[in-house]
């Protein structure tokens, strides 16, 4: 379906990617990057330098868990995979827009969110708090509630806890929503 590039290539403002080092690039004064192992920052400005060189780089305080790795990237894909019905989508690979194609991103972009939500609450994770029915402080009120298409579907629900996945469900429920009308009718066939 799609690779972890094609994720980065797609969503490149959106998340936090981690800032490989790459040979032959410049950088400026203050840039961070990672070389797999450590953080390093640009001391200098159009820093070619390579990263051992102590007049260009210095170690930098970082961990790889502020930033989005290709490994949630490639779990997140795997988890879309067994949620997606890809025959309700055209697919077009050949041609510059491919419906199945983006979908499906937005479904790996909603299973990254959820899953980075759930590894930063940890044991907490199963504190279900995204529809606030009330919420109050002081003078400031808070009030959320579940739309009722989305309550009796309880897929529908999960979607609305982020916008990758409402972005998603707007994209699906064209494909699996349609009308039918009944008419009385008669026919002129005897038996």
């Amino acid at each position: 379906m799609i690779t972890v590039d094609d994720f980065k290539d797609h969503f490149s403002r959106d998340f936090p990617y981690l800032p490989f080092w790459i040979e032959g690039k410049a950088y400026f004064k203050d840039d961070v990057v990672y070389d797999g192992i450590n953080f390093y920052k640009s001391l200098v400005n159009a820093n070619l330098a390579p990263l051992s060189n102590n007049q260009a780089w210095s170690l930098y305080n970082d961990s790889e868990e502020n930033y989005l790795t290709d490994s949630d990237i490639e779990k997140a894909i795997n988890e879309a995979i067994t949620a997606f019905n890809a025959e309700l989508f055209e697919n077009n690979p050949n041609e510059p827009f491919c419906e199945r194609r983006l979908v499906f991103l937005y479904l790996v972009a909603f299973y990254v969110v959820l899953d980075i939500k759930n590894s930063s609450s940890g044991l907490s994770s199963n504190a279900y708090t995204s529809f606030v029915s009330s919420k109050s402080v002081g003078n400031v009120h808070e009030s959320y509630g579940i739309p009722a298409w989305a309550m009796n579907n309880p897929m529908y629900s999960l979607y609305l806890d982020n916008g990758y996945g409402k972005k998603y469900l707007s994209l699906l429920i064209p494909k699996i929503t349609g009308f039918f009308y009944l008419s009385k009718g008669a026919t002129t066939w005897e038996v």
